[in-house]
């Protein structure tokens, strides 16, 4: 897994952050189109590791959290594809 690095989200606001796979796709297909972007997961929780962006009605990362390639899972888990960490 990759972490997102800390510095870079205390000082911005982090990458998107969508809570389900369907929202994310609306984000691609409304501004990637034909780009080539792909769906991942985040291990972060969508109430304490997200703000609701400023640009738009999508969600901002705002803590440190790892990427998951949800290409590799041979189980999607049930439920948002954030708010799956275990505190």
């Amino acid at each position: 897994m990759t972490p997102i690095s800390p510095r870079r989200i205390q000082t911005t606001p982090g990458g998107y952050a969508f809570e389900t796979r369907e929202d994310a796709q609306r984000r691609i297909n409304e501004t990637y189109a034909g780009r080539g972007f792909e769906v991942f997961g985040l291990d972060a929780d969508w109430e304490k590791d997200t703000v609701a962006s400023k640009d738009g009605w999508w969600h901002n990362l705002i803590n440190s959290s790892y990427i998951i390639d949800l290409k590799t899972l041979t189980e999607i888990p049930d439920g948002p594809a954030v708010n799956k960490r275990k505190d």
